[in-house]
């Protein structure tokens, strides 16, 4: 009588199984912080601040990487749960504010 030897799992089903965990996760709303890596071409200025935190509005801008994180550099980014809407009226303040050469300035 012939048996047959189960394969192990791939590296890609390993994968595969672990971004669907991780997708399930945000879909959960358990991981719920990005980083998003860009770099900004055109910046517009719309409002001068007396404390230094002048707001800007990014017009062009182009992303390098996209990741979740445990702790994200800017607090007031993240993953919306399916069917909310962004508000800008209940938006945090940035913890840092992006200086219009594309850094962030602390």
């Amino acid at each position: 009588m012939a048996r047959i030897a189960s394969a192990a799992p791939s590296s890609a089903s390993k994968k595969l199984a672990r971004a669907d965990e991780v997708f399930e996760d945000v879909r959960d709303g358990i991981r719920r912080s990005v980083s998003v890596g860009y770099q900004i071409h055109r910046a517009q200025l719309v409002e001068t601040a007396e404390d230094g935190m002048d707001v800007y509005r990014v017009t062009d801008w182009e992303p390098f990487e996209v990741s979740l994180v445990a702790v994200p550099a800017d607090a007031t980014v993240g993953v919306l749960p399916l069917g909310r809407k962004l508000s800008y009226a209940n938006r945090r303040k940035p913890v840092c504010q992006p200086s219009p050469s594309g850094g962030a300035r602390e």
